[in-house]
């Protein structure tokens, strides 16, 4: 049996999972099934598993995809492989081992209450505490330093360096000034230059979407004289 500990293996994993944007649901969804057949052969490296089975523990339906996947996957040293020239023989994986992402320490995530709203904050505790994964949701010390930094002229000078207007910036500032700087009027705005940005996407689909509206495909006047033919 391979020397691993599971539960640390797996919250080492998280970790990486969330700081690494280049992954994307079939990457993950690949080697969550690689992680079941490696924790059915006791954690031994290398471990043999044919691609059909893979692909369908994976729900990846195309053989183009599920390769790409191994491939980054092994280039971006969550795994390694060896491809098998035999039909009726699997291919040979190794996967990486993220205990060491964790310390023996870091074996618990505990949980504490803010007084203020609430919400379950993860706290690391010195003696005990997990590793926690950070939380997009609940990081409300940057919520409290964006708000802190964000302010109408440095948002109006943000809105012109992305090459919009300051008619747009102040159209947004009053927007969510007025909301309490919600996201859908539920959700506290954790970066409002994300928000910005989806904005000023939005606002110029609106203005492409005007000025087709205004466009005569006819060319036809307005004083046009209907008694003459077309």
């Amino acid at each position: 049996m391979g020397n691993v500990n599971y539960i640390l293996h797996i919250n080492g994993l998280y970790m990486r999972l969330y700081e690494d944007d280049r992954l994307n649901p079939s990457h993950v969804s690949v080697y969550f099934a690689l992680f079941k057949y490696w924790n059915l052969n006791r954690f031994k490296n290398p471990f043999s598993v044919a691609r059909c089975e893979v692909m369908k523990l994976a729900k990846i339906k195309s053989p183009n995809t599920y390769s790409k996947c191994i491939k980054e996957l092994d280039k971006w040293e969550y795994l390694s492989y060896s491809a098998s020239t035999n039909p009726f023989k699997g291919s040979l994986f190794s996967l990486i081992d993220f205990t060491s992402s964790t310390s023996a320490l870091n074996a618990l995530v505990l949980t504490k209450a803010s007084s203020k709203n609430g919400l379950a904050l993860p706290i690391a505790n010195a003696k005990n505490g997990l590793a926690s994964i950070p939380s997009k949701t609940y990081k409300l010390n940057n919520i409290n330093e964006s708000k802190n930094q964000r302010s109408q002229d440095s948002i109006i000078d943000f809105f012109l360096s992305q090459k919009s207007t300051k008619k747009e910036a102040l159209k947004f500032w009053n927007h969510y000034e007025s909301n309490g700087w919600l996201i859908g009027g539920k959700s506290p705005m954790i970066d409002w230059q994300a928000s910005a940005k989806n904005w000023i996407s939005r606002s110029e689909e609106l203005n492409k979407k005007h000025l087709v509206q205004k466009m005569d495909y006819l060319h036809t006047s307005s004083k046009k004289n209907y008694n003459e033919s077309l």
